[in-house]
């Protein structure tokens, strides 16, 4: 997908340079989205602080824009060689060098280096980056970037977005030595670009132990055929004057440089000229090249967390409403939830066929291994004799959906992510491992027990038409006897709310042996 149009980037001198795209016209071909996975021209990778480091150019840019961390602006601090936030003291924003994003045009090799960045006091709600763009000669030209978009916008851009957006281009590496002194604070330079939005697929450039090849898609961003002007704006009282140098940006540099041709004139009445000489560095050379850079939330993932999304995705939340109207069947019903291949993306929950051998009893071990990660399930009605709180052989099931699954790289060791849910007459359960290692140790050496305890306490209290809370507590007494390392949480009969239940061991509150914590807000 493609989207082009035509902008002017405004440069103005006024103690920092400040580069501007705006609006000037815009000509969008229809978009299109190629099917096929086909070779992008770019290369797109996410660097961390160890790589930023050992790259000595980039590391002496970076010493001259942020050259300390924030401690040392104030007299303590981690040296910049160790830290991975370095800091600006004069324009007063941090740059996070574990997360840099890096793009490459390889028929050319132009690139640039996109490194998150935030400011000590908020002036925009939109993204910003600290972008380093090559220039032929080697070295780079440094500009704080302000996208058309907030963070989290960008996580769901769209072409309407980008439509509607302008990118600015801030200089804090630029050589005001090409301008004459005395016209520096009242010149502005104008650029009229054409601005090139792709959405490229490209490698994810990380392990994938299920065998396949996994991709990604990432917005570039590209500036060229840029042509420029620059006049007195008259901020400084003068009435204002113009003066025009126009030239295509090639190569070798932009208006008046090789390749480009300038014509001087005024307007108004104040006769004013002003060569800015052969180059003009930080004008850039050749296109310019970026790529939206945001810091990964670093998501807290917890059973709670990854219960909610159950009820966030309308499917999962879907297939738990059609439950509840099994509750008085006298077979069980249920759906297997997996990802989709080489995913983290749940796809749409699988009915659980019943066991051919046992019409009445779903066949749930055949849903394990693989993308499966949960399921949902019920127990037939009470009048049956089925107890209507987890079995012995549920727990089981949990861990094998576990042990079997076939982890793709974003899921390595996250067992929070890993459930099953029981719809009957009291509501909707899930059981979750909370502590891996305990649950594991647990299967190994205390699922008999614990199996045969809890088969001879549901006995004994009449299990199928005991109360809920009853129920609740024997199993979370051999919950806590055993050590399971598992949790109980109970989804509220609205199904907005997930609450972990534990047992409530105050004696002053003995008659609620249950104690329910919301666990989602």
């Amino acid at each position: 997908m493609k989207l082009k149009r035509k902008k002017r980037l405004l440069l103005g001198l006024s103690g920092l340079l400040v580069l501007l795209l705006t609006n000037c016209e815009k000509d969008y071909p229809e978009a299109t989205l190629n099917n096929k996975l086909t070779t992008s021209r770019f290369d797109i990778r996410v660097l961390n602080s160890e790589q930023i480091r050992s790259n000595a150019k980039v590391m002496d840019e970076l010493q001259k824009i942020a050259g300390q961390t924030k401690a040392q602006a104030t007299g303590t601090g981690t040296p910049i060689g160790t830290s991975r936030i370095l800091y600006n003291s004069t324009y007063g924003f941090s740059v996070n060098t574990a997360y840099v994003k890096y793009v490459e045009d390889t028929t050319t090799g132009k690139h640039s280096y996109n490194f998150p960045l935030t400011r000590d006091s908020l002036v925009t709600s939109h993204l910003e980056n600290l972008l380093l763009s090559s220039r032929s000669d080697g070295s780079y030209d440094a500009y704080i970037v302000e996208y058309g978009f907030s963070k989290d916008e960008y996580n769901a851009v769209s072409q309407t977005t980008l439509n509607n957006t302008t990118t600015r281009y801030y200089p804090i590496d630029f050589d005001t030595s090409v301008f004459d002194s005395g016209e520096l604070n009242k010149m502005v330079l104008e650029y009229s670009c054409v601005e090139i939005w792709s959405l490229e697929v490209v490698p994810a450039h990380q392990g994938d132990n299920t065998g396949g090849e996994l991709y990604t898609e990432e917005w570039v961003l590209v500036s060229n055929e840029c042509t420029w002007n620059y006049y007195d704006d008259g901020t400084d009282g003068s009435g204002g004057s113009t003066t025009t140098t126009t030239g295509v940006e090639t190569s070798g540099g932009v208006g008046g440089s090789a390749g480009g041709t300038s014509t001087t004139g005024s307007s108004s009445d104040s006769g004013n000229s002003t060569d800015i000489g052969d180059t003009c560095k930080g004008c850039g050379d050749s296109d310019i090249i970026s790529s939206p850079a945001t810091e990964p939330a670093e998501e807290l993932i917890t059973p709670c967390s990854e219960l909610k999304k159950l009820i966030d995705n309308p499917q999962t939340l879907q297939a738990l409403n059609n439950l509840d109207t099994y509750v008085s069947d006298t077979k069980e019903w249920g759906y297997a939830i997996k990802t989709f291949p080489n995913s983290t993306v749940t796809a749409a929950p699988q009915v659980i066929q019943s066991d051919p051998k046992d019409p009445n009893r779903i066949k749930m071990e055949d849903y394990t291994g693989g993308d499966y990660y949960g399921a949902y399930h019920t127990h037939p009605t009470p009048s049956t004799g089925i107890v209507p709180m987890f079995s012995h052989g549920d727990v089981k099931w949990l861990f094998k959906v576990a042990k079997k699954h076939n982890k793709s790289p974003k899921r390595r060791q996250d067992y929070y992510v890993y459930f099953l849910t029981l719809t009957c007459v009291h509501g909707t359960y899930a059981i979750k491992i909370k502590d891996w290692i305990k649950f594991s140790v647990f299967i190994t050496n205390g699922y008999d027990n614990f199996f045969e305890e809890l088969e001879k306490k549901y006995a004994k209290m009449n299990g199928s038409s005991a109360g809920s809370v009853d129920l609740e507590k024997t199993f979370l007494s051999l919950m806590k006897k055993y050590d399971m390392g598992m949790g109980l949480y109970e989804l509220s009969p609205d199904k907005t709310q997930w609450s972990e239940l534990t047992l409530n061991e105050d004696p002053a509150t003995f008659y609620n042996p249950v104690t329910t914590t919301p666990c989602n807000e």
